[in-house]
C-alpha cells in the first residue's frame, strides 16, 4: 500500500530534515498572560478599593464635624447625658470661650433655683412650667436649656417633645406638657402630637 506523502503547513517541503507540524489546537489556542499583568489587575483593584474606602471614611468625618458643629446651636448634640447628669448633681455647665463668673453667683436666679429643685426629685407648679416653655423655646442658643451668663443649665430630663400644625404648617417644640405650650403659643391650634425624643 502506498501512502502520499503530506507537506507539513508552511514549508515547502525542499527540506527533507526539516519539519514543523502545526495543528489546529495549537493555532487557536490563546497564550497565557505574563503574571505581572495580574499583578497590576489586582493593584488596579486594591488600589480602586482604597479609595472608594478613604472616600467612605471622609464622609463619615464629615458628617461627624457637621454634628459637633451643630451642638452649639441645637442641643439635641450637644447636652448634659441625664445619667451623669442625675448621679453628680449637675447644674449648668459653661459653654462661652471667655471668663464668667462663678456658677454660685447666679444660686439667686430662677433658672438656678428650679434646676436644684429638679435636682432634688421635686415636681414643677403650673407657673415654673410655663416659664420653662417660654424659656427653652425663645432662647437663640438651644432647644432643650436655658443661657444666663455663660452657662448653660439643660432641662432635657423634663421636657417633652411636641409637634404642633398651626395654619397648615408643622413646628417642633419642646415643653414639660401640652398645657404649658398651649399657653406658650398664639392663635390657633389645629393639632399637637407628642413624639419621641430620641
Amino acid at each position: 500500500m502506498a501512502f502520499k506523502r503530506s507537506v507539513p503547513l508552511g514549508l515547502s517541503g525542499k527540506s527533507p530534515h526539516l519539519r514543523v507540524v502545526f495543528s489546529v489546537k495549537t493555532l487557536c489556542k490563546p497564550a497565557p498572560l505574563p503574571l505581572f499583568c495580574y499583578k497590576k489587575e489586582s493593584a488596579y483593584s486594591d488600589l480602586w478599593t482604597h479609595k472608594k474606602n478613604v472616600a467612605m471614611d471622609k464622609q463619615k468625618v464629615n458628617t461627624t464635624s457637621s454634628m459637633n458643629r451643630k451642638g452649639y446651636s441645637s442641643s439635641s448634640h450637644y447636652r448634659i447625658n441625664p445619667t451623669a447628669e442625675k448621679s453628680e448633681q449637675v447644674l449648668a455647665i459653661k459653654f462661652v470661650q471667655w471668663d464668667v463668673p462663678p456658677l454660685e453667683s447666679l444660686c439667686n436666679s430662677k433658672v438656678y433655683l428650679l434646676r436644684v429643685k429638679l435636682n432634688r426629685g421635686e415636681c414643677m407648679s403650673r407657673e415654673e412650667k410655663n416659664w420653662l416653655c417660654e424659656a427653652v423655646n425663645s432662647n437663640t442658643y438651644f432647644r432643650t436649656a436655658v443661657p444666663l451668663q455663660g452657662y448653660r443649665f439643660d432641662f432635657f430630663d423634663v421636657l417633652k417633645k411636641y409637634l404642633v400644625n398651626q395654619y397648615g404648617q408643622w413646628s417642633e417644640y419642646y415643653a414639660p406638657d401640652r398645657t404649658s405650650l398651649r399657653t406658650y403659643l398664639y392663635g390657633r391650634i389645629n393639632q399637637i402630637v407628642e413624639i419621641s425624643k430620641y
